[in-house]
C-alpha cells in the first residue's frame, strides 16, 4: 500500500496552487515503498512534487487499468533501485507536462510493465543515473510507449524496449548512451513536428531479428 492509495472507479487530481508543494516518503521506515498507488483508478497531476526516497519504491504506482495524466509539476526517485513512475497491469499514462525524473542509481524514470503503455505528448523525462538503466524502460510484455512531443534527457539509455513497440512522430532526445534501444521502433516526425536525436552513443541499437 502506498502512502496515498486510490480504488476502483475513484480518482485524484493533484494540483499546487502556491508553489513549492511536495508529498515525499522521505525519512520513513523500511527499505521499499509506495507514495501514491491508483488501483483501476484514475490519476491526474497539474503541479507540485512526489518524490520517492525508498529503495525500490515508486513516487507514483499505476496499477489494473488506471488512467493517469500528467500535465504539470514533478515526479522523481530518487533512491537505488527505485522508479519516479511504474505503469503496471494494463494502466495507461499520458505526459503532457511537467517533468518524470529518476537521480537514484539503478532506478528508472518511467518503467513500463505487464500490458501498460505510455504516451508522451509533452514535458520532459530526465535520466541522472547512468548505471545500467533507461529513461524509459518497457519489460517484455509493456504494450505501446509513444512519443509525439517533449523531451528525453539521459546519462544512460533513451528507451529501452526489446519487445513493446516504440513509435516516435515528434519531441527531443539527448543521450549518453544508445537512444533507442529496441526491436521495434518507427521514428516518422507527424506533419508539423520534428523529431531531434543527439546522442554519444548511437541512435539505434537493435536486437537480433529487428
Amino acid at each position: 500500500r502506498g502512502l496515498g492509495d486510490v480504488y476502483k472507479r475513484q480518482g485524484l487530481v493533484i494540483e499546487d496552487s502556491k508553489g513549492n508543494g511536495k508529498i515525499t516518503n522521505a525519512g520513513a521506515s523500511g527499505s521499499s515503498g509506495t507514495l501514491i498507488q491508483v488501483k483501476n483508478g484514475s490519476f491526474e497531476m497539474k503541479g507540485g512534487t512526489l518524490e520517492n526516497a525508498a529503495s525500490n519504491g515508486y513516487a507514483l504506482f499505476l496499477n489494473s487499468s488506471s488512467t493517469a495524466t500528467l500535465s504539470g509539476g514533478t515526479v522523481i526517485n530518487t533512491a537505488k533501485g527505485g522508479s519516479a513512475v511504474q505503469v503496471n497491469s494494463s494502466a495507461n499514462l499520458t505526459m503532457t507536462g511537467g517533468e518524470i525524473q529518476n537521480t537514484g542509481s539503478s532506478g528508472h524514470a518511467v518503467y513500463i510493465n505487464s500490458t501498460a503503455g505510455f504516451t508522451m505528448e509533452g514535458g520532459k523525462v530526465t535520466q541522472e543515473s547512468n548505471s545500467s538503466s533507461a529513461a524509459i524502460y518497457a519489460n517484455n510484455n509493456a504494450t505501446s510507449i509513444s512519443i509525439s512531443g517533449g523531451a528525453v534527457e539521459s546519462k544512460s539509455t533513451g528507451i529501452y524496449a526489446a519487445f513493446t513497440p516504440v513509435s516516435v512522430t515528434g519531441g527531443t532526445f539527448q543521450t549518453e548512451s544508445y537512444a533507442l534501444w529496441t526491436r521495434h521502433a518507427t521514428i516518422d516526425p507527424a506533419d508539423g513536428n520534428t523529431v531531434s536525436v543527439t546522442s554519444r552513443g548511437a541512435v539505434f541499437y537493435t536486437f537480433s531479428e529487428s
